[in-house]
Formats: structure tokens, sequence, C-alpha cells
């Protein structure tokens, strides 16, 4: 609750909440969230909400934050960093605040030494089974199987099947194969839709010319290995230097 104001006193608490009220316009949302002003509300304005901002010092701002300066890391820098904020905003109105405050009261607060301890992962022979959990229903389910299987990188976990703690032969071994392939297909689908897309604008421009012809000495060349001396056509690809998929079509059609 904003504390009654009190004449010529010029409260922190209502120093904060004119500084508030000029950043609501640059937050999401107008602010509405409350994040922005909710450091200062419980852990400044509490001890000090009431105090002349003329009064405050640095020893004030110590007491202030120090039972959360190493607990709840985040949090208190961001408190600090607000007091900060309305400190300055006193200056601009012709207040005679130590400036300094905050920064004498974060050099008495010490280093932190709290360290963010982040979420373990799933370890990933565990997805499998947790992906076949998920129902069929459901957009939260849909977008989370999404999230799994284009997590995975074909890259990555190539040759999985060929690794010794790796059963491929049991149904969590058969679907983790399945997501695999999944996602390789989902790529390849991805790659021809960007394709079909960069085509679509080179036409547009006028500067798409189509797939160029090879040249009638490669085509002779090829059909020569294959038909009169039996090179297999992925061989005889490479020796012309065209790829197989390009072979194929000149030796069958």
């Amino acid at each position: 609750m904003r504390p009654a104001s009190q004449p010529g006193g010029n409260l922190f608490a209502d120093l904060a909440v004119e500084k508030y009220e000029l950043e609501k316009h640059n937050l999401k949302n107008d602010g509405q969230s409350g994040r922005w002003f909710s450091p200062l509300k419980h852990h400044v304005i509490l001890s000090l909400g009431n105090v002349p901002i003329l009064e405050i010092d640095q020893f004030k701002v110590r007491d202030a934050l120090a039972p959360i300066w190493r607990e709840e890391t985040d949090t208190a820098l961001k408190a600090l960093n607000r007091t900060r904020m309305v400190f300055r905003h006193a200056a601009a109105k012709g207040l005679a605040v130590n400036l300094n405050a905050v920064e004498l009261a974060r050099e008495l607060l010490g280093y932190q030494s709290h360290w963010v301890k982040h979420l373990e992962a799933m370890p990933w022979r565990d997805a499998p089974a947790f992906y076949q959990s998920l129902p069929y229903e459901g957009r939260i389910h849909l977008v989370l199987k999404l999230t799994i299987l284009t997590g995975v990188r074909p890259g990555v976990a190539r040759g999985c099947n060929e690794q010794p703690e790796v059963n491929t032969s049991g149904p969590m071994g058969k679907l983790l194969l399945d997501v695999l392939r999944a996602v390789a297909e989902f790529e390849t689908g991805l790659r021809r839709e960007r394709q079909m897309e960069g085509i679509a604008k080179a036409k547009a421009a006028g500067k798409y010319k189509g797939g160029q012809p090879i040249k009638l000495e490669k085509v002779e060349k090829l059909r020569v290995l294959v038909e009169e001396y039996g090179v297999s056509s992925a061989a005889a690809s490479r020796e012309v230097g065209i790829s197989r998929v390009t072979a194929h079509k000149y030796l069958v059609g």
C-alpha cells in the first residue's frame, strides 16, 4: 500500500510511484503486470517508503537489500537498479539527493557469490518413453511433441544404432529411430519449402533459368562407362562429375 504523502517530505514511495508512471509507456502492456515495480515494492518501499529521500544514505539502502542480496540475487539487483532510477528522478526534480548512495550501498553489500542453478535437461535415453506417453490431442501436447522432434538434429544422432549402449531392437529403440526418421523428413520438407520459395522469388525477379542441361560429351561418356564397360551408375556419375540423380535421369530417359 502506498504510504500517505507528507507535505514537502518527498517520500521515497511517492518518488518511486512517480518514476514508475514515467516508465510505464516503455514497458510491456504499460507495466500492468507490475513486474517492474515489484522489486521496489517488496524490498525497498517496505522499509524505506515512509522515509524522505533526502534522509536515505548508503547504509539505509544496504540494510533494505541485505536480506535478499545473496539469496535472491536477480531480484536484489533489480531492486538496486530501480532505486538508482528513483534517486536520479529525484535529482532531476531538483532535490539535493546523494546520487552516490546506491553505488556505495552496493560496495557495502559486497560480492554476490550465489550462482544460478539451471534445471537439468531430460536424459536423451528417457525422451522416447516420454514422447510415447504424450496424448495425441491438445495443442500443448502437439507443440511439445514438435519441440522434441525438432530439438534433435539428425547429424548429432546419426549412427546411434551402431552404439553398443543403444538397443534399437526393442520398442523404445524403434521409437527412437522413428523419432529420428521423422526429424529427417521434417527437415527435408523445410529445405524443399525454402528451395521452392527461392525459385518463386527468382522467377518473379526474372532471374530463374532452371536447371542447366549437362554437355553431350558427359552424357556420352556416362553411357559408355555404364553400358559398355559395366561401371556402376554411382561410380560413372563420380567419374563424369554429375550427381547420381542426374545420371539416372539421363540413363533411364
